[in-house]
């Protein structure tokens, strides 16, 4: 796995993106839920994360198709992690992940958080638009299951 810490801010355009209350989380989870199996390796979503995080969203005939928000979130410390960025398959390749991942970082730093990561597959397409953002790589680290 990359992770990456954002450097440079180049957000992207994000209007159109709303924020997503704690009374959706119905709708989130049931967007998460249309994962395959490939695109949830890796990943996890707790309704806390909804809760405490910053999460942005895009609807379509009011139905939330694509969401972004933050892994954790410790404003104490003023650092946060981007994560659980997904979009419906029939809205890929319109930069809606662009949009809400823009408006996660754009919240994120409109509270003062001064240090913004996440953690991407090298290999994943999602890296390079992290870095059209402003994110940078860090460092590479194995991501595994311990066992004795």
């Amino acid at each position: 796995m990359q992770r990456m810490i954002l450097r440079d801010a180049a957000l992207a355009d994000f209007s159109g993106t709303e924020i997503i209350p704690a009374n959706a989380l119905p709708e989130l989870i049931e967007l998460y839920s249309s994962r395959t199996t490939q695109e949830k390796a890796g990943t996890f979503f707790l309704p806390g994360q909804l809760i405490e995080g910053v999460y942005f969203g895009v609807r379509s005939n009011g139905r939330l198709v694509a969401a972004a928000g933050t892994h954790l979130i410790n404003r104490g410390e003023s650092v946060a992690a981007v994560g659980n960025v997904f979009c419906l398959p029939a809205y890929r390749s319109k930069g809606l992940g662009t949009r809400v991942t823009s408006a996660v970082v754009n919240g994120l730093i409109q509270e003062g958080i001064q240090t913004i990561g996440l953690n991407v597959s090298p290999e994943s397409p999602a890296a390079q638009l992290y870095r059209r953002l402003g994110f940078r790589d860090v460092c590479l680290y194995i991501e595994g299951t311990a066992e004795q």
